[in-house]
């Protein structure tokens, strides 16, 4: 009866096992010819997506590219790797920079986004939502733990995206929305806020806008 309660069971239904094939039956639906494979980059992995199609897009190895996030794989070793990290939240309860905030929650959603160059979109009359003028990848080296994020790599990351799109983060008027991280755990709020007030904030002796 259990078994029976799952539906149909086949090899179109496990592809979740191997995720690359996921990316590959999008492509196979869509009948998509370019590269087609997924990166593991935990909590970055739609930015590196983003970068990596970017990066196609302006060498012209592609025209369109589809990039994205996936996370719907909320298994027990899931859960019991967070438990022990003590990264999930106590209270059951998210409070991202918030003094009390103790942990994360875990969420499951798909985002996906169509890429193409600016002067492609415009020609082929195509809707157009936003515009990626840069983006920046990093990481923190040997300075810090895994549960511990340091500030240096944050900076890097955030400088590479502005230098590429170059434009200056504490010009007048650059800046209309920061979307964080914020995963709600003391120390990477605590990191976080500390590398946005250092890339936007006013430069040291200077007045804040």
């Amino acid at each position: 009866d259990f078994l029976a309660g799952l539906g149909h069971h086949g090899p179109d239904t496990v592809i979740g096992l191997v995720p690359n094939l996921v990316a590959s039956r999008v492509a196979n639906r869509l009948d998509l010819n370019g590269p087609s494979y997924a990166v593991d980059a935990a909590c970055a992995s739609s930015l590196i997506a983003v970068d990596r199609a970017m990066s196609d897009l302006v060498t012209r190895r592609s025209d369109m590219v589809i990039a994205g996030g996936v996370h719907i794989c909320h298994d027990v070793s899931f859960w019991s790797v967070f438990c022990q990290l003590g990264a999930l939240s106590r209270s059951g309860q998210i409070r991202p920079f918030d003094r009390r905030a103790d942990g994360i929650l875990m969420g499951e959603g798909v985002g996906v986004v169509v890429l193409k160059r600016l002067d492609d979109a415009e020609r082929d009359g195509d809707r157009i939502y936003a515009v990626v003028r840069g983006v920046g990848v990093a990481s923190d080296g040997r300075e810090t733990s895994l549960m511990l994020p340091g500030q240096r790599g944050q900076a890097l990351a955030l400088s590479r995206a502005w230098d590429m799109a170059q434009l200056d983060p504490r010009a007048p008027g650059s800046i209309g929305l920061v979307e964080a991280h914020g995963t709600g755990t003391p120390a990477g709020d605590t990191s976080e806020v500390a590398t946005l007030t250092r890339i936007f904030g006013p430069e040291q002796g200077g007045s804040s806008r």
